[in-house]
């Protein structure tokens, strides 16, 4: 086993980090560090094995996969656009609780990523057995997984930069702000995992969920925005409507599903 990680990193050019989870490797100049090193990044080995697995065209010079600058840099900025957004969501949220007299700025972009909610892969890979789910949708480079028989629906817009976009197994969906127009449903039975930060920030979503919903299943699981105060069951049965009808609801007290990041 140990050979095989080692002859893959040699492979792929991901060097071995002190923590034997983590990988390295450099970037190039094209693409600044952000301040995470000189040309240089950390992921852990899971991360960029769920990567690799969905970087399904092969090169046409090379004839590899997941191999050359090509990958780690799309790598690279796939799972930077999470980071930068979420830096940039957290730095919303500090200034919001100074209540300073001048209210800070929402970035549109950066505020789709505090949508994507997490659970540990036993977890997913259970609802996908019980509901027999082919994809996941609405997941970002820092929570994707390869479980499921179709390659997911993410967020962000480093997935399709020129020249390495085109590699990507991927769907780019947008619910940003300046999105308009009725929805188009998901073309399978799908996995929705949400987090909701605050009210009206996933009623794009429930949109696209609604639409789906008429055609094929939907297992949606939903971490609540912060607050004391515990949401109803009619508060998640009033977004069915029409031919929709939320068949199974299941509600956990806070803390009771184990929620980890890789």
């Amino acid at each position: 086993m140990r050979s095989d990680k080692e002859a893959w990193m040699r492979e792929t050019g991901f060097v071995r980090h002190s923590d034997p989870d983590l990988v390295t490797w450099t970037t190039g100049p094209a693409v600044s560090a952000g301040g995470m090193g000189k040309n240089a990044s950390v992921a852990t080995k899971e991360r960029i094995t769920s990567l690799c697995g969905l970087w399904g065209q092969t090169d046409a010079t090379s004839g590899e996969t997941c191999a050359g600058a090509d990958f780690r840099q799309a790598v690279y900025e796939v799972l930077y656009e999470c980071v930068r957004s979420m830096r940039t969501v957290l730095k919303h949220k500090q200034e919001k609780t100074r209540q300073t007299n001048q209210q800070p700025q929402i970035n549109g972009k950066a505020m789709r990523f505090d949508m994507i909610g997490q659970l540990p892969v036993e977890i997913i890979a259970w609802l996908r057995n019980v509901f027999d789910l082919e994809q996941q949708v609405v997941t970002s480079a820092l929570t994707i997984n390869c479980l499921f028989p179709v390659a997911p629906y993410v967020l962000g817009i480093s997935w399709g930069g020129i020249p390495v976009g085109y590699h990507w197994r991927v769907t780019v969906n947008n619910f940003g702000p300046d999105t308009t127009g009725s929805a188009t449903p998901w073309s399978h039975r799908c996995l929705v995992v949400l987090n909701e930060p605050r009210e009206g920030a996933l009623s794009r979503v429930w949109e696209k969920i609604t639409a789906t919903a008429r055609l094929w299943r939907v297992v949606v699981i939903l971490h609540e925005r912060p607050g004391k105060k515990r949401l109803t069951r009619k508060r998640y049965m009033r977004h069915s409507k029409n031919d929709v009808t939320c068949t199974k609801l299941a509600i956990f007290p806070a803390g009771t599903i184990d929620v980890t990041c890789t």
